[in-house]
């Protein structure tokens, strides 16, 4: 079975990890650090945090904002689950907003029908690697939280995507572009944000910090980003002339942006489970891309945000990553081009 999600984790990624344990430094320490900087330097921001899991990144970045309790927080309905937990876990007020149905971006228009409700904050998803309008958000002058982790690498000319933001929050699990094995980073243009994660992590640094046995994966992996995209956009150009064949459509991105591909999703004009049984019998994995979202949750969210709900219930994944060899690729292609 072709899996949607492999690392690209290679020998000398490994060679790096060993070496570190070979170290026996292998806590939060100086290599954490500097794949927390590099990644900074990377994304042309001021610097941050390595921190253990993903769960974390959200939750400190919520803290560094310094938001008052009962502060109310637009977040997108198709953002994942647990960020509902944690907002309410801060003693804050989600609300929950529709998305754009071509992009599944969150919308402009969608903020300002929330301003009579005075939010405190944006808390914006970039779902599969697609870019909201971060100039049309920031507008608003509320404090925007950019979690990046399906499109690290995309480009608006030359700036790279939520560098833009507060705060910049990235996940490092398998699935994602680049990894650690777990963890997630928490990044920030400004100053002051940053003298208040770095506060966070000396008094908790063996609770939250990511290790430098992860960290020193990630460093390795961070070298090859550029490769590792190059290879997406190459696989990405394949599927899309295969998918352009069939009767179902692809996302639209509405800004110029140079993406990086997180994964290959389809907007299937006919029922999910045929489509998904159709691709398991020629040994290739879907996944419905928003399964775990909070449209996903049902209930009152259903009604109310119908482009979201939509977009849930049709958007399906395939594989597509720089692991996949030449015979994957030609069978899902192949696949893409015939889906019933």
């Amino acid at each position: 079975m072709i899996s949607v999600y492999k690392p690209t984790i290679k020998r000398k990624d490994m060679d790096s990890v060993l070496t570190c344990m070979v170290s026996e430094e292998i806590g939060a320490g100086t290599v954490s650090h500097q794949f927390s900087s590099k990644m900074s330097s990377y994304l042309g921001v001021y610097s941050g945090i390595a921190v253990s899991n993903y769960y974390n990144t959200l939750s400190l970045a919520c803290d560094a904002l310094e938001l008052e309790p009962a502060s109310p927080v637009i977040v997108s309905a198709l953002a994942p689950q647990f960020y509902l937990k944690i907002l309410h876990e801060k003693g804050f007020i989600p609300l929950i907003v529709d998305v754009d149905l071509d992009s599944c971006t969150l919308p402009p228009e969608e903020v300002e029908k929330k301003m009579h409700e005075n939010p405190k904050a944006i808390l914006l998803h970039y779902h599969l690697g697609f870019v909201p309008d971060i100039e049309a958000l920031s507008s608003f002058g509320i404090p925007i939280i950019a979690d990046i982790s399906q499109a690290l690498g995309s480009k608006k000319e030359d700036v790279y995507c939520g560098s833009e933001a507060d705060c910049i929050i990235l996940s490092l699990e398998p699935e994602n572009i680049i990894t650690t094995g777990g963890g997630g980073l928490i990044l920030t243009p400004k100053r002051k944000i940053y003298s208040i994660l770095k506060d966070m992590g000396e008094t908790s640094r063996k609770h939250i910090l990511l290790s430098d046995m992860n960290a020193s994966l990630g460093l390795t992996q961070l070298k090859d980003i550029d490769s590792f995209i190059s290879r997406r956009k190459e696989i990405e150009k394949v599927y899309s002339q295969s998918l352009m064949k069939s009767r179902h459509s692809a996302l639209k991105q509405h800004q110029e942006i140079d993406p990086p591909f997180f994964s290959f999703p389809v907007i299937l004009s006919s029922g999910m489970n045929d489509v998904r049984k159709y691709a398991r019998r020629k040994n290739i994995e879907t996944l419905p891309a928003f399964w775990d979202s909070i449209i996903a949750v049902g209930g009152e969210f259903e009604a109310e945000f119908k482009n979201a709900k939509k977009i849930s219930m049709c958007c399906l994944l395939f594989p597509l990553y720089p692991m996949l060899g030449s015979k994957d690729i030609s069978l899902i292609s192949r696949i893409l081009s015939t889906l019933p």
